[in-house]
């Protein structure tokens, strides 16, 4: 059911208008105001959550009880759990692409019903664990036998900025000497100021991109290939600074890539959830095994939370109501 077609949002709109009053300076409706909502001791109680370490403060939302109640009755008439149930399950709730999006798998948090899928994650996350070990401890090297001391993590949309944002919002987190780096506008002067710093000895270049013809993505795969082969004159050495996660081994194969050297994605794995999968591994490489793990447990935590807590305790589908509220009411 479309949202605005539901009797919530319809009572919804009425309950916004004292709040909408009194953001243009009309007094009347003062007991409404955020200062007289904060005051109200058993509200605040009511709307701050403990979450997988974490904290949750709805108190400081422009939400009455009515408001609350509402919002709640809105999740209930669009059927909101059920559809994450469905989402859980493996239903191909993408109906755009009529594809499964089980991103929860690969965290751990909720088996999929299909069996082999929580196998393969798995088996890939082992492959990440393994190619990670290797890098920090000097295992894999460059061409030249010395160590990798950058990565370039080349990728666009959810592939680039999912693990951009974690390895930034994590810097204080970080684990080695690596210097993580990354590229996606199509500009070649963004990859240029990257790898002007840089040695071709010590660089080694990962390629997000499930497909592996994304144009920006190929650009820059093709421009750092070239700055990489300019220097060294050694085609050999590609498969000892590039890898990549992609589906098309093919393609990935003519770049120059042993299979060894690529970890797959799947369909069902959006791209602006794609940094729980192998387009994460800047995200390993910067946090270290133990502390990826952690990352991955504090998202399954929240998984379970989504499908087990009842609606007005659960803190994701509480953050996606007062979004709502924010932005359209």
């Amino acid at each position: 059911m479309t949202p605005t077609n539901t009797k919530a949002w319809k009572k919804l709109a009425t309950l916004a208008i004292p709040l909408q009053a009194i953001s243009k300076g009309n007094t009347k409706f003062q007991d409404k105001s955020l200062r007289s909502l904060l005051e109200d001791s058993h509200r605040t109680k009511q709307l701050q959550f403990q979450l997988a370490g974490m904290h949750f403060d709805f108190a400081k939302q422009w939400v009455d009880g009515d408001i609350v109640k509402t919002l709640l009755a809105l999740a209930a008439e669009t059927q909101v759990l059920n559809q994450a149930a469905a989402m859980f399950s493996g239903e191909h709730i993408n109906a755009s692409e009529n594809r499964a999006v089980l991103h929860s798998a690969l965290r751990h948090g909720i088996d999929p019903a299909d069996p082999t899928i929580q196998s393969q994650v798995s088996e890939v996350q082992q492959r990440m664990y393994s190619f990670a070990q290797q890098i920090h401890s000097g295992t894999w090297r460059g061409y030249t036998g010395k160590p990798i001391t950058d990565i370039v993590h080349i990728g666009i949309g959810g592939s680039h900025l999912g693990p951009e944002f974690v390895v930034n919002a994590l810097a204080d987190h970080r684990y080695s000497h690596l210097r993580i780096h990354f590229v996606a506008n199509i500009d070649a002067n963004d990859l240029l100021d990257v790898l002007c710093d840089l040695s071709p000895e010590t660089t080694l270049f990962i390629i997000a991109s499930k497909s592996f013809s994304t144009l920006e993505t190929q650009v820059n795969a093709d421009s750092a290939r070239k700055w990489f082969l300019e220097r060294t004159a050694c085609l050999q050495g590609i498969a000892h600074h590039f890898v990549a996660v992609t589906t098309n081994i093919e393609a990935a194969a003519k770049f120059g890539l042993p299979e060894n050297n690529l970890l797959p994605l799947w369909d069902w794995v959006g791209g602006r959830f794609s940094l729980w999968s192998a387009v994460g591994l800047p995200i390993l490489l910067h946090l270290g095994e133990q502390s990826y793990r952690h990352f991955l447990a504090g998202a399954a935590e929240v998984d379970q939370h989504f499908a087990s807590a009842p609606a007005d305790q659960n803190v994701p589908l509480l953050s996606a109501l007062f979004a709502t509220w924010n932005n359209n009411l």
